[in-house]
């Protein structure tokens, strides 16, 4: 089995390791605008009356 030249290996770790963070910051994000809607007993249609 041939393994990618060290430049490139370590290019497709950083990807990884970016893309792994930008998930994670996505399921915390999600996660807490679902914390504060259930918190105050929000529905979707008293938030879209705010933007009104």
């Amino acid at each position: 089995m041939l393994r990618p030249s060290n430049g490139r290996f370590r290019r497709e770790i950083g990807v990884t390791i970016a893309s792994l963070f930008g998930l994670l910051l996505l399921a915390s994000f999600s996660l807490e605008e679902t914390e504060l809607v259930g918190s105050q007993n929000l529905t979707v249609g008293e938030i879209g009356e705010w933007r009104d």
